[in-house]
């Protein structure tokens, strides 16, 4: 009974003492840019939001389906500029800049996590970056 007790305590003293850091999210200061348009259309911005979320979570599990979710994403990102005020058409083009730059972000950590893996991918914002 002693060393069950011991052993609790020994467990319970070494992760309170090694408290492991929340991993940062890579993402966040483009969240923050983007969310900045979440005004103009918020319903579309969390089909954003909600989409690159799953991107994230399925980056380190399946490539392909983290790019399909990022994509999605994207063009939701992309869609939140038609909604835009008669008066506020400048903001597609930050939208549209926005994007390309949180998509070569995106893949470029893809591709990263693709190739260590011995996957294929086909990038769509990486190839565009070359021209």
């Amino acid at each position: 009974m002693a060393f069950i007790l011991l052993g609790v305590g020994i467990v319970l003293a070494s992760k309170l003492a090694f408290k492991e850091e929340p991993e940062e999210d890579p993402f966040m200061e483009l969240k923050r840019e983007a969310h900045v348009y979440s005004g103009v259309n918020p319903t579309v911005f969390m089909q954003f939001m909600s989409k690159f979320n799953l991107a994230q979570r399925h980056m380190y599990v399946d490539v392909h389906t983290a790019q399909k979710y990022m994509l999605e994403s994207l063009d939701s990102l992309e869609d939140i500029a038609l909604y835009a005020e008669s008066g506020d058409y400048d903001i597609q083009e930050p939208i549209h800049t926005l994007t390309k730059k949180i998509g070569y972000s995106f893949e470029n950590r893809l591709m990263n996590i693709a190739i260590n893996k011995g996957v294929v991918l086909y990038p769509k914002y990486l190839n565009n970056r070359i021209n």
